[in-house]
């Protein structure tokens, strides 16, 4: 990902965090924020991305060889009223040379791309520190 990429989804992730009146949540060490916004795609389908993002400094950083390595689980759900219409999980790392690099305030941020029919939903985001035995859960309408 380059840094223009990187730059533009912050700017969308606090346009939308602004505007859209996301939702936050801090338990367990953990910061989070979740957003989402919405876009009509093909008849019957709508394009999702889902903004996320929470202190770099709330994951453990351990050290690797001569650098120290952060690991966390994200686990996405989909609901309707009723069901879980998608469960989405994945691993990420975040690799720093010196944890010196953590600075305060600053942000591991993301968006991830669904495509979902159209209908309402809620958003269920828990990430877990891999290294540490902590987690934190939001949701989002």
């Amino acid at each position: 990902m380059t840094d223009k990429t990187i730059a533009a989804l912050c700017c969308l992730f606090v346009l939308f965090h602004s505007l859209l009146g996301a939702q936050s949540r801090e338990a367990s060490g953990f910061d989070l924020h979740l957003d989402c916004a919405r876009f009509q795609a093909k008849q019957g389908l709508t394009f999702v991305e889902i903004y996320y993002a929470f202190n770099r400094d709330s994951v453990s950083h351990v050290p690797r060889g001569n650098q120290f390595e952060a690991s966390y689980r994200m686990n996405l759900e989909i609901l309707t009223s009723d069901s879980v219409i998608k469960t989405i999980e994945w691993k990420r790392e975040d690799i720093i040379q010196s944890k010196s690099e953590i600075k305060p305030n600053q942000m591991i941020s993301d968006v991830y791309p669904i495509l979902l029919t159209n209908g309402n939903f809620k958003i269920r985001l828990e990430i877990n520190d891999l290294y540490e035995p902590k987690k934190v859960e939001i949701n989002r309408e």
